[in-house]
């Protein structure tokens, strides 16, 4: 079986492709911090009888709240990211959101789930919430979760203690779970964490690895386009 081809659904933007959180979290920071100053700067200004005073302060009240904004957005989209279940789409290379593509079909007993931000602290139950609601509401029996890791650009504690209680559970119910393009410094943290040996017990390259590496353990008869 050729291996299908692999892309990141391309009718969505990528918000969760934003490196270390906290290197981000800082440079909105810091630039909040620069609109803080801008307006200290304008206060002087205008103190010492420059300039049209008014005009000065509509200028800096403006730069302060697009830069309040950004940060807020941007938190927002941490918070609740971008997720989608994905299948694949005739004469269609990758594997695309099923929402924006009814015609796409998923893989008998497969669950492709992509998540587009780093898993941490603020959205880690919101993670594991969104594959609790999948696996309910999925028309077959879930035999196995594959998460389209490559916005998960980051983890921390919380969200890998998040991971092993979704692990846990996962067990219990028969299910197993695995990632596809898992960065390497991704995989270093669940090192660290005491978690590789379970989380990256089913860990491809790319998606299409990871499907044929599923029909292949499970003996499913699925016919791709590519084929």
């Amino acid at each position: 079986m050729s291996e299908p081809g692999v892309a990141p659904p391309a009718e969505e933007p990528d918000p969760g492709n934003v490196g270390d959180v906290g290197d981000v979290v800082a440079s909105r920071r810091r630039a909040l911090g620069a609109g803080i100053g801008l307006a200290v700067v304008v206060a002087t200004y205008t103190a010492s009888g420059f300039g049209d005073s008014s005009r000065w302060w509509a200028a800096a009240a403006t730069i302060l709240v697009a830069v309040a904004l950004s940060l807020v957005n941007f938190v927002r989209r941490l918070w609740r990211p971008y997720d989608a279940v994905l299948g694949r789409i005739e004469k269609r290379r990758g594997y695309h959101d099923v929402d924006r593509n009814p015609d796409a079909r998923e893989v008998p007993g497969l669950v492709l789930f992509r998540f587009d931000a780093p898993l941490f602290f603020a959205n880690a139950e919101h993670f594991v919430r969104r594959i609790q609601e999948i696996v309910a509401e999925s028309d077959q029996p879930v035999q196995r979760i594959v998460v389209a890791a490559e916005p998960i650009t980051d983890i921390d504690t919380t969200g890998a203690q998040v991971l092993e209680q979704l692990l846990d559970e996962l067990d219990e119910a028969g299910i197993e779970l695995g990632f596809a393009e898992l960065k390497g410094p991704v995989r270093d943290r669940l090192e660290k964490y005491g978690l590789a040996d379970r989380a990256l017990r089913l860990n491809d390259p790319t998606v299409g690895r990871a499907v044929s590496r599923y029909l292949r353990d499970h003996e499913v008869a699925w016919q791709d386009w590519t084929d």
